[in-house]
């Protein structure tokens, strides 16, 4: 890493340069798996590159939460195959009615055993 003093004006240009035809490419691929939607694709790369800025009490500031609708069967498995391999943790919950009848998504105390049980999520 060099230091900012050594640093140029074109150095920083051809990294933006860089930046910018890399972040095309992405955008490229993302909409490829949300049916040709350039929106979506836009704000699911912003939901990927989202990370939690500051947590006070209930309030999450720089959490991007995303819902996706319309898709196809197969387009939402490409999608989430996608996902998982580029995030290091994917959840495919299914949303079925017997799915959200049934399956526990949040942690819960067990205090029989003094352990957490996991959630879905």
């Amino acid at each position: 890493m060099l230091p900012l003093s050594q640093v140029t004006e074109d150095m920083v240009r051809v990294e933006a340069e860089g930046l910018a035809e890399t972040r095309g490419r992405l955008l490229a691929v993302l909409r490829l798996l949300v049916a040709g939607d350039a929106l979506a694709a836009e704000y699911l790369l912003l939901a990927l590159l989202a990370r939690v800025h500051t947590r006070q009490d209930s309030f999450i500031l720089g959490n991007v939460s995303l819902n996706l609708t319309g898709l196809t069967c197969l387009q939402a498995r490409n999608l989430s195959k996608f996902l998982s391999a580029v995030l290091p943790f994917v959840a495919h919950v299914p949303l079925t009615i017997e799915t959200l009848e049934t399956r526990r998504f949040a942690p819960r105390k067990n205090y029989d055993t003094n352990l957490l049980e996991t959630g879905a999520l």
